[in-house]
């Protein structure tokens, strides 16, 4: 090496360690503190800090489809004014039964009778061979079923009688059932038959044992001897009994 070469590249090296000097990169050798280790500490692996929270998960639950009904629009009716009379049907166990309301005749078993005044009524039905019957009702606004059964009327008489006409006389039998009143004889010409709302008047003579029948503008006399007299009474009082009874409440 040249000795100009040497000294440029020692003015160089110069240079350079001045410059390090004055930047403080070489620092030179440290005093290691009384008490500690040349050796560098390790120190502890830090822990990891805990995750923040994260906003809960808003759940949304899928909407409902809309309703066919959604898209219309209400339509709301006015409702009726609430009724203020009653309106009554009548059953009873037996039909084409007649139905009187305070006595006033509304129809045949059923019956539906509307506009009925509320309050207590009363109401009774009837039929031929039947007992009368009559109850009360507290009719209230609105419908209402009312049921009311007959009692069957225990009517059953016979009697062998003597029919009397103006010139002569018949033999034959005087039946009395709930059906009314039938004669029945060999001369059909003179034999009948009248339901108990149909006869019109019946009249026993116990000492003269006859029997008058009044119905259809005639007069119908039997009579019959002494030991059927009894009888003939019994019939008498049980035909009456019955015509009572379908005249009760009024009718």
């Amino acid at each position: 090496m040249s000795r100009p070469l040497a000294i440029s590249l020692a003015l160089v090296a110069a240079v350079v360690l001045g410059a390090a000097w004055m930047l403080g990169v070489f620092d030179g050798p440290r005093e290691t503190p009384a008490g500690t280790s040349d050796v560098p500490a390790t120190s502890a692996p830090a822990e990891p800090a805990p995750a923040a929270p994260s906003a809960p998960a808003t759940s949304r639950a899928p909407r409902p489809e809309p309703r066919a009904s959604d898209d219309v629009p209400e339509i709301r009716t006015p409702l009726p004014p609430p009724p203020t009379t009653g309106s009554l049907t009548i059953e009873s166990d037996v039909v084409g039964a007649d139905v009187f309301i305070d006595n006033a005749f509304v129809g045949k078993v059923p019956a539906s009778v509307d506009a009925v005044t509320p309050g207590r009524r009363k109401i009774s039905v009837s039929a031929p061979g039947y007992e009368t019957v009559t109850e009360f009702v507290d009719v209230s606004p609105g419908p209402a079923v009312v049921r009311i059964d007959l009692k069957m009327i225990r009517l059953d008489r016979r009697v062998s009688v003597t029919h009397r006409h103006r010139m002569g006389s018949c033999e034959g039998t005087l039946i009395a059932s709930p059906s009314g009143l039938q004669y029945t004889t060999d001369r059909r010409q003179d034999a009948f038959t009248a339901r108990l709302t149909d006869i019109d008047a019946i009249e026993a003579d116990y000492l003269a044992r006859s029997l008058k029948v009044t119905f259809g503008g005639r007069t119908h006399t039997f009579t019959v001897p002494q030991e059927r007299v009894d009888q003939m009474y019994e019939l008498y009082q049980d035909v009456e009994k019955a015509r009572e009874q379908l005249r009760q409440g009024g009718l």
